[in-house]
């Protein structure tokens, strides 16, 4: 067993796959998205709320984190104003 936060600093990859709740709603937001090593790659299958999409794309945009995979979103379908689909280190899947 470990921590959140030690989790998300030792990890390489971070895949999310688990229900939506009101603890897990944007689970992944600006504070734990920096506890990410920069060289890591969030990846969500679970479900969209769990991400804050501002925060990742802010966390995107600064170097937080390397990359992400997503297939899932907050707002489905993701808008075509979406940030997140002009990245060249993001992986959307319908």
């Amino acid at each position: 067993m470990t921590t959140l936060d030690s989790l998300l600093a030792a990890s390489d990859f971070v895949s999310l796959n688990c229900d939506l709740n009101p603890t897990s709603f944007h689970l992944m937001n600006a504070r734990t998205l920096a506890k990410m090593q920069p060289s890591a790659v969030l990846i969500n299958a679970a479900r969209g709320p769990i991400v804050d999409e501002p925060a990742l794309v802010a966390a995107l945009q600064a170097g937080q984190i390397a990359g992400a995979a997503l297939d899932v979103f907050e707002n489905e379908p993701l808008p075509a104003s979406s940030p997140l689909l002009q990245m060249d280190h993001v992986l959307l899947a319908p």
